[in-house]
């Protein structure tokens, strides 16, 4: 019975259900399902199936017989297994089970069910299955998969396709059908395995597929079994569908790619980790330890690991040799050599790595220990690879290694034939040491080689190699012979000598002649009782008959069989001789009573592992009587002794000549054989000679494979570094891009290129064409063949299925060599480029539409003289003149006679001419006298050299808008009366607007609400929706109208109706939300009483329609409104209206539009369409109204229709629009940056204000004309233009760097020249922006100088100053094993007494006189892991002086600074100040002021030794990079060193500015000086320019205060207070950020300052030191405030100047979360 194993994971019940419903009754089949799914998954496929499928589906909860024609369903949380027919079920325990189940049962149904097993492999995520399909094809099963272009998750199919063992790929529907050929295919397709049963044709046909297969993969079978070949073949016939073998071989001509699909199915490479668990259990626990102890330190185990397929079971044994060796001292070295024949196999091995179904058999401490998660899979350590060496190999062909501990050999030997097997028998007992280890699969065994192995292990077939006499390594066909024969002339021999020859025997055989002659006679066997040799009289004792066999027991008389067993078995476990008596058995039609000896080798000790013998026993059969006649004696004992010596003298007499006779034929023969034997010395020598010659030869190969050997692993070591930036390039970037080779096949592919393409690790040397993706790009094949034949790049825009758009380039892969080697796809996503494109063009669209139908725009040209020559329709709507009347006119006639008396047209004029625009807003002039408020812009009009023709003027009637900012305060005024509370809130959650009826409504004035957040209002559990909606409008989207409950100033739960709307800037971007809420509580109590959410929700969606539809009967004057169009006016819907509504709501200035629209109503004949304005809820709305007569029968107009559209957004967006245009217009003309444009013939046609001031001309003067024309010099002008004109030819960005000369002297520009194209996507003009870099490049001159003065001190510098970089431990490189000095200064060497370049590359213990002595090592590891700096003093003998040192280490990026300095005179001021102080204590007569006063200078003293430790540790970092400065090979490397150099001098000054602060303080010289000022616009000024650090560390800065609070007090000193503690807290804060908040204190007697942040925190003795809090801790006496890493001194700094200005410091501290400072400052008078 066919039995199929289905796996699928994600989307697989869909692919389960197409599958099963062509699944017809009657298959004959049975199907297993296991979904891979999470154990607490409640799967409910079994019931999904039974709707579908057409036989009975079964859900397997315990142990079931299958049978035809059922689907049995697996639980997610249960195991499965077959054995014999049977699904065994057990629950998910162990973690490798819950890994890949589909594996496991896959390879349980393989050996189960055998060619008789069928994996099916649907959609799914991961490679389940990958790992189980290798098992299931060793042993003759069929694979087939669900395409990966239907699967709707396509990683489980594609790595099943990846392993290339799979036998078709097809949609799940067609499936069952294939499965049902195989089927029948495998009952019809037979080949004899005998060549004598095949017929002639068949015989042919498999010559020429071995044919095919040798000259196609270069691969012989002619030594494997024939059962196993023609098993395969079958198989093979059975999955293409194919008669028989001629049908078969034809195939195989029409289809080349057949031919590795045959040598896949041959050459099946599978195995796994630690296959066979009990075989590893004993190789660990007994023969590998066995080996390791055997080995000294010096020595190696050598392992041979054949037919290693892709590498599992070497990295098992590689994997228990590291866990065996880890931590011994003396361990030897391990070197395991792996090979195979399949050349694939071994490049997936020596890659190492797998998937987790792969690794399914490890567990998941060794997981986690030899292997490191890639992306999905996991890959061999390092140190584990670089043990196995993976190399191809035939072991019937290639030579051996050689001197190996151990071979595994495991399932290799069960495909060849006897003949081959004894072959490898040899090769491996030449490869092994003697007593070296064989380890076979389980069902192979050494009874090819009985003499070459003994039995170690019967049950995990692990044997031993024995000594044997030295026999000749069988040569394998392909490999010649060393060295070549000689040939020699044959010597003619007598016919006498000849058959001398022929019958010369030597002693030993002679011996062994009369042994077998007169011994009784005997057999030998090996440990498995098979026969090796037996004497020439013991084959009486054996009876041949049934199938041929070697062992004994089988042979043996039946009579003698039983008793022979018994001895035997007793010999081999007791290890003793035994003897069986008085046997019978009948020979011929004799009965022989015989005495059985057996007798094993023994040998005490290690002599066994010498004596080839070992193991061997020895079985005599000693006559003992012959019933059938009497015993003739040689020899008897009753004749005298006399006698018997006598004859015994006569026969030795007898034999005595006979030897002398022979002895002298021998000597003759042997004097033959001397001759002979001289002759071969000869020969031997000469072969000598060429052997020393061969040995000097191979010395000097030998020698020169050395050196390639070192400069391979410098070049495998760079190759690996460049492999290793490479892959962390291709890791890191967001670029999609995939390397394809001429084939268009994957070669390579970035991480990016994952979520376009379908792809997975063992997608490379896929076609392209295989891999689905999403985009919607059919000629991606095309262009990139296109590509490779032109050598031409295409780029090309194309999208997604997902919408999203990529830029598409393809350009041919070049080598080195300049090679084409295949093409470079890149994707760069350009979705939201082109989405800002669109966005810009439907604003150009936008634009056009608006100017074309601008009418009320007035466009007019004027000449030099102003005078009008052209008018639009718009300035005569505007105006009033027509065209005829005002050309020719002056255009001063519009201005009013006030302006023409002052001049402002001919100063408009002017302003245009020499700005390049002039705008203006007056009052203006219309033909009918009244006035007008216009808005205009003029323009020079100017043609294309640039000469002046006239002027433009564009005007704007603005009078409305005048009206409306009149009107602007009215409805600001009707804000504040609202009967709904409106409040804006910025998006902290800070109210910055309140009105009255807020007030009202929850119970706090304006003073009391602005400023505070928004919580106070809000129950915690409506929290999150408000902050939603606010993260909503935040990104412009759109919030409903949405109901909530609040809490007012009493506690009281109101619901409320809001409106949240987006507050904007002139920009148009969000700021903040504006919220509108109406007291709904009565209307909630109403409708909660009523029940009414149905309706509710329906008028709340009319309510937010924009349009709305009207009818009105002239017959009748019925005047009916949709719901929208009362929406739109705000009314309640269904009250009576009429068409004055439009009377009543219509603003003043659109009244007649109105009274136009009314009278249309009851007159009009034609379609209407006007736009006007009206009240509606206390906001004026524009309106389109359109409306159309519909006719009746009689051709009259009755009835009239229209529609009404809410057009308010799109007017305000077209005036956020023009106030875009003119804020850019602003930035390109006031930037200090250069922006030209340039045309094709590279002539100027803009320029900016910055341009002009630049070249010192006038834009007139250069406007058309290119460089050259403006007459700047040819160096300048000619590299200038060819960057232009290469930007126009190449279509690509330039850069270009060139001096400029200007009137302010020479200036260095950089200038950045980008296309812009055309509709037709042609360069059309270029713009180019230029910064002008000369004071960067002074500033660089500068820090260059700079770096050589800080060389110079540092020459002088009188502490001695050195670099000790860690020098890391190559197993571990988290490990620190020492220090390495690699920077010092002079006075370094002084206090050592060596040189510097004696002392440079020294280690730690050079240092230790110095330092810490034997703990030096210790106490540098610890700075170096800690961060923390290290201060000691010490007393050392230099130069015969005992002197002090002062000694400070520090880190320094991957090393540490270690500065010393002579502080013994310090110590003597010290001591002399300690004098002091004792006799001051003395004549004191306060001891709290004595008190103080030490803790004071001891603070002063601590603080000073801390900021003197800290300029050491900067002075050393400056010295350091100085010295390294020197040494920089490029410019980027001495930028970093010029920046790292700057920075510690920023920091060296601002520590002394903070200690030159610090001493003024205390002395008492700080001046305050008070006066009246706004600290909130200070601090607010301050936290501005303090962003940028912020954000520099991804860290945010919030204030929180009014936008006013005046105080007297001292301005700078409230700013260092402020910058102190905000500096302080940005800077030891890691995450999170920092908060500074002010606001006034009650009864407005002074204010408050605070400074909150999320840093480590503060100790209590820190906090106490701060706030001058007593405390008699004497280590809070003696160390000064300080935060971990600094010196301490800007929070004494902040302390000190509270005081002086009376504030009160108060800190509130909790470590790891934060610390706030509260300094409250009461007015000063």
């Amino acid at each position: 019975m066919v039995v199929v194993g289905i796996g699928a994971s994600a989307g697989g019940v869909e692919a389960l259900q197409a599958f099963f419903e062509q699944v017809f009754p009657e298959s004959g089949m049975a199907y297993v399902v296991i979904l891979h799914l999470s154990p607490d998954y409640d799967s409910q496929l079994t019931s999904i199936l039974r709707q579908v499928a057409q036989i009975p589906v079964i859900k397997v909860e315990e142990d079931i017989s299958i049978q035809p024609d059922h689907i049995y369903v697996v639980s997610p949380n249960q195991h499965l297994r077959m054995l014999d027919g049977t699904i065994l079920v057990s629950d998910n325990k162990k973690v490798e089970d819950r890994r890949a189940p589909v594996d496991i049962f896959f390879r349980t149904l393989a050996e189960s069910h055998g060619p008789h097993a069928i994996a099916v492999i649907l959609s799914g995520t991961g490679a389940n299955g990958s790992m189980g399909v290798k098992r299931v094809k060793e042993n003759g099963g069929a694979i087939f998969v669900q395409s990966p272009k239907e699967a709707l998750y396509n990683e489980m199919p594609r790595h099943t396709i990846a392993t290339d063992l799979v036998d078709g790929i097809l949609v799940a529907a067609e499936i069952p059908a294939r499965l049902r050929e195989y089927r029948d295919s495998l009952q019809t397709v037979s080949i004899p395995t005998e060549a004598r049963m095949r017929p002639e044709d068949q015989q042919q046909a498999l010559r020429e597929i071995f044919t095919h297969l040798r000259l196609r993969t270069g691969h012989d079978f002619s030594n494997y079994k024939r059962p196993t070949l023609m098993r395969r073949l079958e198989r093979r016939i059975s999955v293409r569908n194919l008669d028989g073998l001629p049908a078969y071989a034809a195939y195989l001509r029409e289809n080349p790619e057949e031919s590795r699909a045959l040598l896949k199915d041959l050459l099946i490479s599978v195995t796994n980790f630690f296959r066979d668990g009990k075989v590893f259990s004993a190789l660990e626990e007994d023969i590998l330890p066995r080996l390791i102890r055997e080995r000294a330190a010096g020595e190696s185990v050598r392992i041979w690991v054949t037919a290693c397929a892709t590498g599992e079971e070497a990295y098992s044994i590689a994997m228990l040799m590291a866990e065996l060796t880890f931590g011994v001292i003396d361990a030897p070295k391990v070197q395991i050599f792996a090979t195979d024949i399949d050349e694939s196999a071994i490049v997936t091995a020596r890659e190492g790595r797998y998937t987790i179904n792969d690794a399914a058999d490890i567990s998941t401490e060794r997981l986690q220990r030899f292997f490191v998660l890639e992306g999905d899979d996991y890959r061999v350590r390092q140190e584990i690879r670089e043990m196995i060496l993976f190399a191809h190999q035939n072991v019937l062909k290639d030579p051996p290694f050689s001197r190996l501990d151990l071979v595994t050999c495991r399932n290799l030997l069960i495909y060849l034939n006897q003949a081959a097997q004894e072959r490898v028998m040899e090769t491996f007992h030449f490869a092994l040491k003697p007593g070296g280890y064989l380890m076979l699969g389980l069902s192979e065994t050494t009874d090819s080689a009985g003499d070459l192995f003994a039995n170690i292990s019967r049950e995990h077939h692990i044997y031993q190699s024995r000594p044997v006499a030295i026999r000749p390594y069988p040569v394998p066909e392909n490999v010649p012979l060393a060295i070549p024969e000689k040939r020699h002339e044959p010597a003619v021999v007598s016919s006498g000598e000849s058959r001398n020859l022929s019958e010369r025997v030597n002693f030993g055989d002679l011996h062994h002649q009369l042994i077998e002659q007169y011994a009784p006679p005997s057999i030998i066997v090996n440990e498995e009782y098979d026969i090796l040799h037996l004497s020439g009289k013991a084959g009486r004792f054996v009876h041949i008959f049934g199938e041929p066999s070697k062992n004994l027991l089988k042979l043996v008389r039946p009579e003698l069989r039983l008793e022979l067993r018994t001895a035997l078995y007793q010999a081999v476990q007791r290890q003793t001789n035994v003897e069986a008596r008085n046997l019978r058995v009948q020979i011929e039609d004799k009965t022989e009573i015989i005495n059985l000896h057996v007798r094993p080798v023994i040998e005490p000790g290690n002599q066994s592992r010498s004596n080839p013998a070992q193991g061997l026993i020895v079985i005599l059969f000693e006559p003992t009587d012959e019933p059938d006649g009497s015993v003739k004696s040689l020899l008897t004992s009753e004749e005298p002794m006399a006698q018997q010596l006598e004859a015994e003298l006569m026969h030795v007499r007898g034999q005595l000549r006979s030897s002398v006779e022979q002895h002298e034929t021998q000597a003759e023969e042997l004097k033959a054989s001397n001759e002979e034997l001289q002759a071969m010395n000869e020969e031997l020598r000469s072969a000598a000679e060429e052997l020393e010659t061969s040995k000097e030869e191979l010395q000097s190969i030998n020698e020169e494979l050395t050196t390639v050997n070192q400069e391979l692993k410098v070049k495998v070591e760079e190759i690996s570094m460049t492999s290793n930036n490479f892959q962390n390039l291709i890791n890191s970037t967001d670029l999609a891009t995939l390397f394809l080779d001429r084939s268009l096949r994957v070669n390579l592919f970035t991480p990016a290129a994952r979520s376009i393409f379908n792809l997975i690790p063992s997608d490379s040397g896929r076609p392209l064409s295989d891999i689905t993706n999403s985009l919607d790009y059919t000629g991606l094949q095309e262009d990139a063949r296109k590509v490779l034949e032109s050598l031409l790049p295409v780029e090309r825009e194309v999208q997604t299925h997902d919408h999203r758009v990529f830029l598409t380039r393809i350009l041919p892969y070049r080598t080195a060599e300049d090679r084409i080697n295949g093409i470079v796809l890149t994707f760069v996503d350009i979705t939201r480029r082109k989405a800002a494109e669109e966005a810009v063009r439907q604003s150009e669209e936008r634009m056009r539409l608006v100017f074309e139908s601008a009418k009320d725009y007035a466009i007019l040209t004027l000449d030099l003289k102003r005078q009008v020559t052209s008018w639009s329709p718009g300035a005569q709507a505007m105006t009033g003149f027509s065209e005829a009347e005002i050309m020719g006119q002056p255009g001063d006639i519009l201005f009013t006679p006030e302006d023409r008396d002052t001049g402002q047209p001919a100063l408009e004029e002017k302003t245009a001419r020499e700005n390049g625009h002039a705008e203006n807003e007056r009052w203006h002039l219309r033909k009918d006298g009244s006035r007008f408020w216009g808005s205009g812009s003029m323009s020079p009009l100017k043609d294309s050299s640039g000469k002046l023709l006239g002027l433009v003027k564009i005007m704007r009637d603005l009078t409305e808008r005048r009206a409306a900012e009149e009107a602007r305060s009215f409805l600001a005024a009707i804000v504040e009366s609202s009967q709904d509370s409106i409040m804006t809130v910025n998006f902290e959650g800070v109210i910055t607007s309140w009105n009255k009826a807020a007030e009202d409504l929850y119970g706090y004035s304006a003073a009391q609400a602005v400023g505070k957040p928004l919580t106070m209002l809000t129950l915690p559990e409506d929290l999150a929706r408000v902050l939603s909606d606010t993260d909503k409008i935040k990104h412009s989207q759109r919030v409903e109208i949405f109901d909530t409950i609040r809490v007012n100033k009493d506690g009281r739960e109101m619901h409320l109706e809001v409106v949240m709307s987006p507050v904007k800037d002139g920009n148009g971007r969000p700021i903040g939300v504006s919220t509108i809420a109406r007291d709904i509580t009565m209307r909630k109590r109403a409708e909660h009483e009523q029940a009414l959410k149905t309706l509710t929700l329906q008028q709340q969606t009319e309510s937010m329609a924009r349009t709305g539809s009207w009818e009105y009967d002239r017959v009748t004057g019925h005047f009916s409104w949709s719901e929208g169009m009362y929406h739109l006016f705000g009314l309640p819907t269904g009250k009576q209206v009429h068409p004055d509504i439009y009377l009543q709501t219509t603003i003043s200035a659109d009244l007649a539009i109105a009274q136009e629209f009314t009278d249309w109503l009851k007159n009009g004949e034609h379609t209407f369409e006007q736009v006007l304005r009206i009240h509606s809820q206390d906001t004026v709305k524009y309106l389109k109204v359109k409306g159309a007569p519909l006719p009746s029968q009689d051709q009259i107009s009755k009835k009239m229709l229209g529609i009404d559209w809410d057009i308010t957004d799109h007017i305000l967006a077209q005036e956020q629009l023009r106030q875009s245009e003119a804020q850019l217009r602003t930035l390109v003309e006031n930037t200090p940056d250069v922006i030209t444009r340039w045309d094709s013939e590279l002539r100027l046609i803009f320029a900016n204000h910055a341009f002009v001031i630049k070249t010192g001309q006038q834009l007139e003067d250069l406007l058309g004309k290119n460089n050259v024309q403006m007459g700047q010099p040819d160096d300048i002008a000619g590299p200038y233009m060819a960057s232009l004109q290469k930007v126009f030819r190449t279509g690509q960005p330039q850069e270009h760097y060139n001096t400029f000369p200007t009137p302010d002297g020479e200036s260095a520009f950089y200038s950045r020249m980008v296309p812009e194209r055309g509709v037709d996507d042609s360069v059309q003009t270029v713009l180019a922006i230029a910064r002008d870099i000369t004071d960067m490049q002074n500033a660089q001159v500068q820090i260059r100088q700079l770096a050589e003065n800080l060389q110079a001190v540092l020459d002088a510098s009188p502490a001695f100053i050195g670099l000790l970089k860690a020098v890391h431990s190559k197993q571990a490189p988290d490990q620190i094993n020492d220090f390495m000095l690699a920077v010092g200064n002079q006075k370094l060497s002084v206090f050592l007494g060596h040189s510097l370049s004696e002392l440079l590359g020294s280690h730690s213990r050079e240092f230790e006189p110095l330092l810490w002595g034997g703990d030096t090592l210790d106490f540098l590891r610890d700075v170096y892991l800690s961060h923390q700096a290290r201060y000691d003093e010490k007393l050392i003998n230099h130069m015969g002086q005992e002197r002090w040192l002062g000694v400070s280490v520090s880190r320094q990026d991957d090393g540490v600074v270690l500065t010393g300095l002579d502080i013994t005179e310090l110590k003597e001021a010290q001591s002399q100040q300690q004098v002091w102080l004792a006799e001051l204590e003395k004549s004191s007569q306060s001891a709290e002021n004595l008190e103080q006063l030490r803790n004071a200078l001891k603070e002063r003293g601590e603080l000073l030794r801390s900021a003197s430790h800290d300029l050491r540790g900067q002075v050393g970092v400056i010295a350091s990079a100085t010295q390294l400065l020197g040494m920089a090979g490029k410019e980027s490397d001495s930028n970093v060193l010029i920046q790292m150099i700057q920075r510690n001098i920023g920091q060296m000054t601002h520590l002394m500015s903070s200690l030159l602060d610090y001493a003024r303080l205390e002395s008492g010289q700080e001046v305050i000086r008070i006066s009246r000022f706004d600290v909130a616009e200070l601090l607010q000024g301050l936290i501005d320019g303090t962003e940028a650090f912020a954000t520099e560390r991804k860290l945010w800065l919030r204030s929180n205060g009014p936008g006013t609070l005046e105080i007297d007090s001292d301005p700078v000193q409230i700013r260092r207070i402020a910058q102190n503690l905000m500096l302080n807290a940005l800077k030891y804060t890691s995450s999170g950020g920092v908060t500074v908040s002010w606001q006034s204190l009650d009864g407005g007697d002074g204010w408050q300052l605070s400074v909150a942040d999320t840093g480590p925190g503060l100790s209590d003795q820190q906090i106490a030191r701060l706030t001058h809090q007593n405390s008699k801790d004497t280590d809070l006496q003696a160390n000064p405030i300080r935060m971990p890493g600094s010196e301490g001194i800007g929070l004494s700094i902040v302390a000190q100047l509270c005081k002086m200005l009376g504030g009160e410091l108060q800190v509130e501290s909790e470590t790891a979360k934060g610390t706030i400072f509260v300094i409250r400052f009461t007015n000063i008078k």
